[in-house]
């Protein structure tokens, strides 16, 4: 799905989805559903997100990686959906995450008791989105739709099955719903009957089935633990206490908490794991494999190779300073691997198509950068490309002495416009200026004459246009005449 090159976003994506499938031996009953917004080549009204503005949306459950249009949960349990939206990257095959997107979460059926709470109604720098679905204590079937800023919606069924439930968690909270790495947050759960009163002694299994950042819980002996269970007081509520993990510190991160009744009531909230400031690299390297010269639309690997401490799972920006040749980079980003590098393919463009020119790929984190040239090598002038030299005079016909007329030079090979070149121009019967001019990207050059011609004669003036390459000398006159 995702092409031959696999978006570094994706990879730490996948690693975190592994981690989801390890926590599948606790107890669960919520399925995280991820809707992935393909956004495609269709055309659009857009955002600034998403300037295209289109979409192929799709439901997955990421516990099995299949696409589905439904989902049946128990009354009264809660169901984590993610959104996740992609965008084609320049190269046309390859996905890379939107961020900023906006997203509304809508329950298309409020009268059936359900509930739906958004979590981040931006998507993140994952491409992420998250709302929390809660069953009603029924078995009617409820719909939820998301929608992008650009109004791509994606809608999916969710059909309770099986008793309904006699204690519920009405709700569950979080003292703090955004936290650093290691430090702590409170969650409450609440048991309530079906006339909201609250329930005594009620066992609730805390857990974390969406566990990005390697959180846990802190239990009375001070321990780390993956699963918690706490009896209800006589307020119905059941406390644990929740510590962010420091996996991918440089960014942010969602965990989802839920807990969980053994009659099968639930619920879930999302807890997000800020990100620390990355350390700056010592330095960083460049280099570009085939260092060039190129011809236009060869490509080079550009690597960035970062020195120092942590230098592996850091965002290295790239971009082209220099831009002779209207080259292109794969990515703006990517993020190095185990041993510091980070990689982005760098194509060179057709701009001054018969020049050698240099273009420049700069890499930084931070205020650390470095740079490699790369040059692009034009197509030259030889004798071979036959060079055509041709000049017009506008107006043709001059009828006074002192008169004027615009004279341009027009320069092509076999390729088409030749620009950059040197024009020389001379002239009989009047004067010319400028003496010489550069052609531009049309393979024109221009002077102006003017008669200097003091009798009638038929031919005022003519002027010679020319250029040498390789000592070949390529030359075109006009007559300027009297009538």
């Amino acid at each position: 799905m995702w092409g031959n090159e696999i978006d570094p976003v994706y990879r730490m994506f996948e690693r975190r989805m592994g981690m989801l499938r390890k926590a599948k031996r606790l107890p669960v009953i919520v399925m995280l559903v991820l809707i992935t917004v393909f956004l495609g080549s269709l055309s659009g009204c857009g955002d600034s997100a998403d300037p295209l503005g289109t979409g192929i949306i799709q439901f997955y459950d990421v516990t099995t990686g299949t696409v589905i249009t439904s989902v049946t949960i128990q009354p009264g349990s809660s169901l984590t959906l993610v959104v996740r939206v992609m965008n084609l990257r320049s190269d046309g095959t390859t996905y890379v995450p939107v961020i900023g997107e906006k997203i509304t979460f809508t329950l298309m059926t409020p009268g059936n008791g359900g509930g739906l709470t958004v979590v981040n109604d931006r998507t993140t720098g994952n491409g992420q989105a998250m709302a929390v679905y809660t069953a009603g204590n029924n078995s009617a079937t409820d719909t939820v739709r998301a929608t992008t800023g650009s109004g791509a919606t994606a809608t999916i069924s969710i059909t309770k099955s099986g008793g309904l439930v006699g204690s519920r968690i009405s709700t569950l909270t979080a003292s703090l719903t955004t936290v650093a790495a290691y430090q702590t947050s409170t969650i409450t759960a609440t048991v309530t009957d079906g006339n909201a009163n609250p329930i005594m002694g009620e066992a609730v299994t805390f857990t974390i089935p969406m566990n990005q950042s390697d959180a846990c819980f802190i239990d009375a002996t001070f321990a780390c633990v993956d699963a918690i269970t706490v009896n209800t007081d006589a307020g119905g509520r059941a406390v644990a206490l929740y510590r962010g993990g420091a996996y991918d510190p440089y960014y942010d991160v969602s965990d989802t908490v839920r807990a969980a009744l053994a009659n099968g009531s639930s619920n879930a909230l999302v807890i997000i794991r800020s990100a620390g400031t990355p350390p700056e690299p010592l330095s960083i390297t460049v280099t570009a494999e085939p260092p060039g010269p190129l011809s236009a639309g060869q490509a080079s690997v550009i690597t960035a190779t970062l020195t120092g401490d942590d230098n592996a799972g850091v965002l290295v920006s790239f971009s082209l300073p220099v831009n002779n040749s209207g080259a292109s980079l794969s990515a703006s980003s990517a993020i190095t691997d185990g041993s510091g590098n980070a990689v982005v393919t760098y194509v060179a463009g057709d701009s001054n198509p018969t020049q050698d020119i240099s273009d420049s790929v700069l890499a930084s984190v931070g205020s650390i950068s470095s740079a490699v040239a790369i040059v692009r090598t034009g197509t030259g002038l030889t004798a071979g490309n036959s060079i055509t030299v041709s000049a017009t005079p506008n107006p043709l016909l001059l009828a006074a002495v002192g008169s004027s007329s615009v004279v341009t030079a027009n320069v092509t090979n076999n390729l088409g416009a030749i620009s950059g070149v040197t024009v020389t121009f001379s002239t009989v019967g009047g004067a010319v200026s400028p003496l010489s001019a550069t052609t531009d990207a049309s393979g024109n050059a221009v002077t102006v004459f003017t008669s200097a011609s003091a009798v009638p004669l038929a031919t005022v003036g003519v002027v010679t246009a020319s250029i040498t390459v390789s000592g070949n000398t390529y030359t075109a006159s006009v007559a300027i005449t009297n009538p």
